[in-house]
């Protein structure tokens, strides 16, 4: 019995050896994933590492320039709100203007109404008054009876007869 305990003995080492043996594979196996997956890591890091670094710079130059757009925005809303200002003095200004020249159209319409009812009034007198000349230093007057012959005045003689007037000088 004691073959027979040694027979199962060494079986069960043999069985040990043999799941050792087994084991290291599975070790040996293991660290080499391990190696090749920490080579994998490594260079994924480094790629991910300067993708980062890209996309960090990426956002710093989005940020520059979002902060120069908001910069041009604002000074476009100036510019936008001046032009407002400018157009809407312009249009009261257009206003302004546009009804000072109606009311001066319309004074200056009521004006020359008045001044053209003058005009005919004096008109009517004046067609009415005698015509006065001086020629040679003496004045004349125009009437309807003939009493002097015919003056010439710049060699040109006047139309009408012509009486000399009696003024104090």
């Amino acid at each position: 019995m004691t073959q027979n305990y040694d027979e199962r003995f060494q079986e069960r080492v043999d069985e040990l050896l043999f799941l050792e043996n087994k084991v290291e594979e599975h070790i040996k196996s293991l660290a080499n994933m391990n190696e090749h997956y920490r080579k994998v890591y490594e260079a994924v890091t480094k790629d991910i590492s300067q993708k980062m670094i890209g996309v960090n710079e990426s956002l710093k130059k989005i940020n520059e320039a979002s902060e120069k757009i908001a910069d041009y925005m604002a000074h476009c809303d100036q510019h936008a709100r001046y032009t407002r200002n400018i157009f809407m003095s312009a249009l009261v200004g257009s206003v302004i203007v546009i009804a000072a020249t109606l009311w001066w159209a319309h004074n200056f319409k009521n004006d020359l109404a008045e001044d053209r009812k003058e005009f005919d009034e004096l008109e009517y007198i004046l067609k009415n008054q005698p015509v006065l000349k001086r020629i040679d230093g003496i004045d004349y007057v125009r009437i309807t009876e003939p009493k002097t012959a015919d003056l010439y005045e710049d060699g040109q003689p006047l139309a009408g007869y012509y009486a000399e007037v009696w003024h104090k000088k």
